[in-house]
């Protein structure tokens, strides 16, 4: 019988969003660097970065992880990502990184992600 670990699955969630991010948003500054940076200012960009992030998210996990809908991984996914998995190591592009995810299809079983309401945070 295939024990499913919740933790890998977390950390796996973790890391997709993490990587997903970092190839969508390299070259635009969260923060600007220049003039003053006050509180408000920094936290309007941290509200709108939590809300790209979590639309972001929604996309990969309901749609594709959830729904097994991979067509949207062409969409947030660039050419050159890089995605580190616990057991079955790293993919550096986005082919290799699709037909992963397409894996989930020939499991035994029906993993889910679902969020816990409150629980994301972001720390620009």
């Amino acid at each position: 019988m295939l024990k499913i670990n919740i933790r890998k699955i977390k950390l796996l969630a973790v890391a997709l969003i993490a990587g997903l991010c970092i190839q969508n948003c390299k070259d635009k500054p969260i923060i600007s660097v220049h003039g003053r940076k006050d509180i408000q200012d920094h936290k309007s960009q941290k509200d709108s970065l939590f809300h790209i992030l979590k639309a972001k998210d929604s996309m990969m996990f309901e749609l594709a992880y959830n729904q097994l809908n991979f067509s949207i991984l062409d969409e947030l996914a660039t050419d050159d990502i890089e995605f580190y998995h616990d057991q079955s190591g790293a993919t550096y592009n986005k082919t290799d990184f699709i037909n992963g995810m397409d894996g989930l299809t020939s499991l035994d079983y029906k993993a889910r992600r679902e969020l816990n309401a409150g629980t994301t945070e972001v720390f620009p």
